[in-house]
């Protein structure tokens, strides 16, 4: 079975600093790992060599340079969440740390260091042993743009341009990212940065929101808990909005869109995401979701005949206004 490769990209709350903590001068992790991050023999990481292994927190642990002390982060309560509702016993889960602490959006952007790192090793987790399907990058990043005022104002359509990029180069236009909005960063800045991550609109894109989760004492980093929490809300919104979709099924600002064609349905589409492959799509409202539904084959007569209608109603009118001219 291929693995289901996910990419963790980011700054420091995504490499994980939980239960890392200031003694004599340096950083220390206490090693304190959780039981929703209990290892697993079917939750594989990639390694800074491209060799996949048992995942274990730390996660980031070979990624991050070794002047940097990484603790606990979301990444193996995701995983575990994730497996739990999979129920596979095989190696199904791999994850692709990638993030490094204290990066600002433009050192991620296309051509840098950062971004052909984390291109190449999600390339080589779909490559190597038994093969993997990229299905999701989960991103958490923007504190260090909130201590500029210029960065905080550009970084949506930063964040934007980097989505598409790392979307292009993967070869997967409608790949899932789950962003986390910021639960801390400079004061002056923070609001402006989350208003527009949680405000970016692109198909497939999800923002979990951070804001109240518990930080460490330093007031940035999330404790050891609170990365639990982040990691399992992240799998449910993974869960709930991507898991079981076939590769035509896309989310766009919060509506499951099955098809370009289905989007010029003026309404909200949903489908049952219990059901692989189903073939009865749902229309409903924002407010009375499953109200009606269509199946597939009305939807295609649809397709099939809204050209003929289209030319008869535009027939229609040319002969009223040849018509009103004439008498």
């Amino acid at each position: 079975m291929k693995k289901q490769v996910i990419i963790l990209a980011g700054q420091s709350n995504m490499s994980g600093r939980g239960g890392v903590y200031w003694y004599h001068g340096r950083y220390h992790w206490d090693s304190v790992v959780p039981d929703e991050c209990t290892p697993s023999p079917s939750i594989l990481r990639l390694s800074v060599d491209l060799n996949w292994e048992e995942a274990r927190d730390p996660l980031h642990i070979d990624i991050e340079s070794k002047s940097k002390t990484c603790g606990v982060g979301p990444g193996m309560s995701f995983a575990n969440r994730l497996l739990k509702e999979i129920g596979c016993t095989s190696p199904n889960i791999g994850l692709v740390p990638c993030a490094v602490g204290g990066t600002a959006i433009k050192e991620w952007k296309k051509g840098s260091k950062l971004y052909n790192q984390m291109v190449q090793r999600a390339k080589a987790a779909a490559e190597i042993g038994d093969g993997g399907e990229i299905k999701a990058v989960l991103w958490y990043q923007g504190e260090s743009d909130t201590d500029s005022d210029n960065a905080s104002e550009v970084y949506g359509d930063n964040l934007k341009k980097f989505i598409e990029d790392v979307r292009s180069d993967l070869g997967l236009p409608y790949l899932p990212f789950i962003q986390v909005a910021l639960a801390s960063g400079s004061k002056r800045n923070v609001e402006k940065l989350r208003n527009a991550q949680l405000g970016l609109k692109l198909p497939n894109l999800v923002c979990v929101d951070a804001m109240g989760l518990p930080l460490n004492s330093d007031q940035l980093h999330l404790t050891t808990q609170a990365q639990v929490k982040l990691g399992t809300m992240l799998a449910e919104a993974y869960i709930t909005q991507f898991l079981g979709q076939s590769n035509s099924t896309i989310w766009f600002n919060h509506q499951l869109i099955t098809s370009q064609k289905a989007a010029d349905f003026l309404c909200e589409i949903y489908q049952d995401g219990s059901l692989c492959g189903v073939n009865e799509i749902y229309f409903a409202g924002a407010t009375d979701k499953g109200n009606k539904y269509v199946n597939n084959y009305l939807l295609g007569l649809y397709q099939s005949i809204r050209g003929v209608i289209l030319l008869v109603v535009v027939s229609i009118l040319l002969l009223y206004i040849v018509y009103s001219y004439c008498c």
